[in-house]
């Protein structure tokens, strides 16, 4: 039996949450509510089955035909499913490859981080070993002391006096 895609596993796990949830006394007048409201579903199922049935009888078709229109779904469903099912086949192979692919994406990736690591550590040791010792600027502060090219560029000179506006005096 399967409802919904609910099979009797799943139905007897709803039950038995709904028994803790609720209790022995709530669960029976659920079920009086529940069985209720069904009966009064089916009725109204029944009664619009009956006046879908009347307006077709009404509009001339005949039984055969309302046969042939209730077969018509499953027969739509089965001419779906031979036109999903390559399709359906083709998406599983596709998502396969997408698999390995990434797998082997995250391998090399993983691989080349742990060479740059490797890379990264030793690099500043070697550079230490070959670079020559360092010259002492004119200023006399080392070369690393010095400020940005950046910091130098915004230096700005001192204002001038009004009167030393590069003029010559007396004209």
């Amino acid at each position: 039996m399967d409802i919904l895609g609910v099979g009797v596993p799943e139905l007897i796990v709803v039950f038995l949450i709904m028994l803790v949830v609720a209790g022995p006394r709530r669960m029976t007048q659920w079920a009086f509510l529940a069985g209720r409201e069904l009966r009064k579903l089916r009725g109204m199922w029944a009664e619009a089955k009956g006046m879908i049935r009347q307006e077709l009888e009404a509009a001339g078709f005949t039984e055969e035909e309302i046969q042939q229109v209730k077969k018509l779904p499953n027969e739509l469903t089965n001419a779906a499913r031979t036109v999903t099912n390559p399709v359906g086949a083709a998406s599983k192979q596709l998502g396969k490859e997408v698999k390995k692919t990434t797998e082997a994406t995250t391998t090399a990736v993983g691989a080349a981080a742990v060479d740059l690591k490797k890379a990264t550590t030793s690099a500043p040791e070697q550079a230490k070993e070959a670079a020559p010792p360092s010259e002492p600027d004119s200023g006399g502060k080392e070369a690393d002391e010095l400020p940005p090219p950046e910091a130098q560029a915004f230096k700005t000179e001192a204002p001038r006096d009004a009167s030393d506006n590069g003029a010559k005096p007396g004209a």
